[in-house]
């Protein structure tokens, strides 16, 4: 990412590269079978990108776009930058998490039903709790796991999934009132019975702390998925094309193919 701006990952051809005198028209050679026995050269001519007339570009860019259409390369994903808040401008290593590229993810539905999904793994506890603004006290009464939920009707974003100190899922559905919700036993409960000890159960407080680091979470990955629409949508774009075009030095044919 430069200045908040997704760029591809170009992977460059080997080969000779040609002098700078070498401008406008070169010639390349094919072999041709002409009566199914004999070879004979065939003589065509071939641009580089920037040395094409305008005509010429457009139907290149139209011929690459295509190709990268069909062939569905997933390089666009590949990028450490993807996992980032653009509000804080930290990535996963700033926030006490390991680099980590989608491991599932969905950006062309038109269902509305995009998603990412990572295997994510913390580096930094320390930072990662800063991050989620949970304090000590409260990480002694809660743990936490990332969870990637899969179903009939489609796929979410990872998401944060706090336990208490049993073990057990915590819901979020009720907002802060997940406390006496999650923790609340039948007053008949003998003491011995009883599956928690008062200084176990999150205090209303810090109920709302961990309600905002559950939704702080799920902010960083929405950021993420519009992330890597962003890097999707550019891959298609005349820029990246260009400088596929540029960067592999590539020559065209008069009808837009790589020579």
């Amino acid at each position: 990412m430069q200045d908040g701006k997704f760029h591809p990952h170009t992977e460059h051809k080997k080969g000779v590269r040609k002098s700078r005198d070498q401008k406008e028209k070169t010639e390349g050679v094919r072999l041709k079978r002409s009566d199914g026995s004999r070879i004979k050269k065939v003589q065509f001519k071939v641009w580089k990108y920037e040395d094409a007339s305008p005509d010429l570009q457009e139907k290149i860019i139209e011929r690459l776009r295509n190709i990268k259409s069909e062939n569905q390369d997933d390089w666009f994903a590949q990028d450490d930058g993807i996992l980032y808040d653009k509000d804080e401008k930290k990535d996963a290593k700033d926030i006490g998490l390991k680099y980590a590229h989608p491991e599932n993810y969905d950006v062309d539905s038109n269902r509305g039903t995009d998603f990412i999904q990572f295997e994510l793994e913390v580096e930094d506890k320390n930072k990662f709790q800063t991050y989620l603004g949970l304090t000590d006290t409260i990480m002694r009464k809660v743990g936490y796991s990332f969870e990637n939920d899969t179903g009939n009707w489609g796929s979410n974003n990872t998401r944060l999934q706090f336990t208490d100190v049993n073990g057990s899922d915590i819901s979020l559905a009720g907002g802060s009132a997940f406390v006496d919700e999650h923790y609340v036993e039948d007053e008949d409960t003998s003491e011995d019975e009883r599956m928690f000890h008062k200084d176990d159960i999150p205090t209303f407080d810090e109920g709302l702390q961990i309600l905002l680091a559950h939704d702080r979470f799920a902010d960083l990955m929405d950021d993420s998925l519009r992330n890597l629409k962003s890097n999707y949508e550019y891959q298609f774009s005349d820029e990246a094309l260009i400088e596929d075009a540029e960067a592999n030095e590539w020559e065209f044919t008069e009808d837009g193919r790589i020579a």
